[in-house]
């Protein structure tokens, strides 16, 4: 079972799921910057949210940007200085 980690847990990221058909099991988390949504659970309550530090820990099969800010997260994936597959659904769908 594959470990995908989307980032960005918000309501891009439910029409993400939806729309792109994104398979969520339980390998599956959700990563997101704001703090207040750390610890916290998403997706009809089974997924936790982590902050993007965890990325090091998980070591993901495949990322999911579930946000507008894929620029910006795909910076700060770099700067962990960790290789992971990113895909990216916003400006446009791209693998990195």
């Amino acid at each position: 079972m594959k470990k995908i980690i989307l980032i960005g847990a918000g309501g891009f990221a439910f029409a993400a799921i939806y729309l792109y058909k994104v398979k969520i099991n339980e390998m599956s988390r959700f990563v997101d910057k704001d703090k207040k949504k750390q610890n916290l659970f998403f997706y009809d309550k089974k997924i936790g949210i982590d902050s993007i530090e965890s990325l090091k820990k998980i070591r993901p099969d495949l990322i999911v940007i579930t946000s507008y800010y894929s620029s910006l997260i795909i910076s700060e994936i770099k700067k962990l200085k960790i290789k992971l597959k990113v895909l990216t659904l916003f400006p446009e769908i791209k693998l990195f």
